[in-house]
């Protein structure tokens, strides 16, 4: 007899940015709570899940799953457009850099998009950055970016 429920696809992993054409804008981190707001929607339409995530003035840095037959990029898009309008800067963007990964790069691209602000020179250490997800892990998911 034939299993009426064969099992669903695995999530497809990706590691995503996302720039604003000006690099001197702060535009994202002086409206932290509409990037919030507009990216809490896009998670509420399902199928979306960001594991990290650490936001600089002018880029955001994801590394994020999606339903197999989910596109990274319009749902980037989505947050992106939502974002601009109702930002109160004027922003230009430029498109999302998508890189799919496999499950065992998963662990290394989080903790290369939590070192972002040490990359960008804006911290010494990644906790001292207060826009990440680090501080919204739990102590073992820390671990990650150590």
């Amino acid at each position: 007899m034939r299993d009426p429920c064969p099992p669903c696809p695995a999530p497809a992993l990706y590691r995503c940015s996302v720039h604003l054409k000006d690099r001197a804008s702060t535009a994202l981190t002086d409206e932290i709570e509409l990037l919030r707001n507009c990216t809490a929607l896009e998670l509420q339409e399902g199928g979306l899940t960001i594991h990290a995530a650490c936001l600089l003035p002018h880029c955001l840095y994801l590394v994020l799953s999606i339903e197999e037959n989910e596109d990274p990029e319009a749902r980037l898009r989505r947050i992106c457009a939502s974002f601009k309008r109702h930002s109160t800067a004027e922003l230009s963007w430029h498109w999302p850099c998508i890189a799919p990964l496999r499950v065992e790069e998963m662990a290394p691209a989080m903790r290369e998009v939590l070192a972002m602000p040490v990359t960008w020179g804006l911290t010494e250490r990644p906790e001292d950055w207060p826009h990440s997800s680090l501080h919204r892990h739990t102590p073992q998911h820390r671990a990650v970016a150590a």
